[in-house]
């Protein structure tokens, strides 16, 4: 071998060979015979894994150091070298995708961020596809970007991480995986759910899709600590509060305070009547609060409840990052900002 690189005509030769693996996609680049100059050792048909490419580099460097060649061959060798290993890489995770995606491949499509549905190829056009759901409805253009495979054929090696999962039947969602084993998976959803999945169940995800996965985690958990929080806290009643008949009142129930009105009074309660029909109920004066204005001074962490847009839905939660001149703004428990009068909210404490 150092009588071979040594000579200048061969040298030379080599040098054109590998500037040409230097452009050459992966395939190309692995059965090329100056890819056995680094990389003897190994010989595999398999796309290589992240783990092979970086014990094959170590391994590499080392190898131009063992040959007699002179500097800057060697500074060519590796950039060549570093450069076929960019398109194993890319071969790795897109080449299948390239090279089964058509005309009627199952996929499933990452339409706006960590909102994922199923559907099937019509027709590729450059970097886009037309897809459309599987449940009907309007013909899509999607960038191939934001499609994974669903019936690609190659073994899911997938890793605790965010993934794509199936949560029902042609329903996916952004997911989390807690464990991997050789049949099944352990993921668990954004809204603290967890369940266990076959591999056909477990996508890989994007880049992208990682990022906006984790962001709906991150968004979802801040919820449920804020609602949690909320929860523990009750409207300021004063003290020997009793409502009134035909009064109005905000009344507590499992899925949070409703309004109401007072049908009729009995002992420790009374039958209140709901806006959105529903017959009366009967409640205890404990899970009873007037309606505002309240006699209570807002500071910024305080939590409020915030009217609902309509009479029959639930009262909103929201925590107050400012109040002065009588109005009060801050956030609610799904991120969304919110300004409201002061006499209009109701303060919560414990």
């Amino acid at each position: 071998m150092h009588r071979l690189v040594q000579n200048t005509e061969l040298r030379s030769e080599i040098t054109s060979q590998v500037v040409a693996c230097f452009f050459s996609s992966w395939s190309a680049a692995k059965a090329h015979p100056c890819y056995r100059l680094w990389c003897a050792s190994m010989a595999t048909d398999a796309p290589p894994d992240q783990s092979w490419l970086d014990s094959h580099a170590a391994a590499s460097i080392r190898a131009t150091m063992d040959f007699n060649l002179s500097p800057s061959f060697r500074v060519l060798l590796l950039i060549s070298f570093f450069s076929s290993l960019s398109c194993a890489k890319a071969a790795s995770s897109t080449g299948h995708v390239e090279e089964t995606l058509a005309r009627g491949a199952r996929v499933v499509v990452e339409q706006t961020a960590a909102e994922f549905f199923e559907g099937r190829v019509l027709a590729l056009q450059g970097a886009e596809l037309k897809v459309q759901a599987v449940t009907g409805g309007d013909v899509l253009n999607v960038a191939r970007a934001d499609v994974q495979l669903m019936d690609g054929g190659l073994p899911r090696a997938l890793t605790p991480g965010y993934a794509i999962c199936r949560v029902a039947l042609q329903a996916w969602a952004g997911c989390r995986v807690l464990s991997a084993a050789a049949a099944r998976f352990s993921v668990e959803l954004s809204d603290g759910a967890r369940h266990e999945l076959g591999p056909a169940d477990v996508l890989p995800a994007s880049e992208l899709s990682v990022l906006n996965i984790s962001r709906r985690f991150q968004r979802q958990a801040a919820e449920r600590d804020f609602v949690q929080e909320a929860r523990s806290q009750q409207p300021r009643t004063p003290a020997g509060y009793r409502p009134a008949a035909r009064a109005g009142l905000l009344v507590r129930t499992p899925d949070g305070y409703f309004s109401g009105k007072v049908r009729e009074l009995v002992e420790d309660g009374a039958y209140v009547s709901w806006p959105d029909g529903r017959p009366p109920t009967r409640v205890d004066f404990t899970d009873c609060a007037p309606l505002p204005p309240y006699r209570a001074e807002l500071h910024r962490g305080h939590f409020v409840l915030l009217a609902p847009p309509a009479p029959a839905q639930r009262w909103l939660v929201g925590r107050i990052e400012q109040s002065r001149e009588g109005s009060a703004s801050g956030f609610r428990a799904d991120g969304e900002p919110f300004e409201a009068p002061v006499r209009e909210v109701v303060p919560l404490g414990r």
